[in-house]
């Protein structure tokens, strides 16, 4: 559950389905359990940064799950500039293989809105830092040639 997830209900007006506030997800999930149940519609995702256990305006437990991470990645050459650190999220409760598919596009769109030319593929490189299910969304991803390199991104 390494993304947060919710679904736009209306212009501008969104319904968290699992969020950074661990006391708010499992009262929802309490008050209905089939909040979290795959119908088939794809959630907006993002990178779940950091869980706080909240309470009103109290902030009980905060832990920032990559920051350290991500902080030691942006003081290395290789991962600064626009496509340096790409954060993506992901519904994880859909299809490992659609999931995957959806990742690798969005991985795809991304550096392709930030190259101003194309590298060579002998140039063209691509580190993947990733826990648990995003581990084998990338996996999967790659394994199924859906993303043959940062220039090509098959939909």
């Amino acid at each position: 559950m390494g993304s947060a997830l919710w679904r736009e209900i209306g212009p501008g007006v969104h319904q968290e389905i699992w969020g950074e506030n661990l006391r708010r997800n499992y009262e929802h999930l309490c008050k209905n359990p089939a909040l979290l149940t795959w119908h088939g519609e794809h959630a907006k995702a993002s990178m779940l940064e950091k869980l706080e256990f909240r309470k009103l305006n109290t902030v009980f437990f905060r832990c920032r799950l990559w920051k350290a991470v991500l902080d030691g990645l942006a003081r290395v050459a290789d991962f600064q500039g626009p496509n340096g650190i790409i954060k993506l999220g992901y519904d994880w409760r859909a299809c490992l293989l659609e999931s995957s598919e959806r990742l690798m596009y969005s991985l795809g769109s991304s550096i392709k809105a930030n190259l101003s030319e194309f590298p060579t593929p002998e140039e063209a490189k691509l580190t993947f830092v990733t826990h648990s299910m995003g581990g084998l969304l990338a996996s999967v991803g790659i394994g199924q040639g859906i993303l043959v390199c940062p220039l090509r991104v098959h939909p």
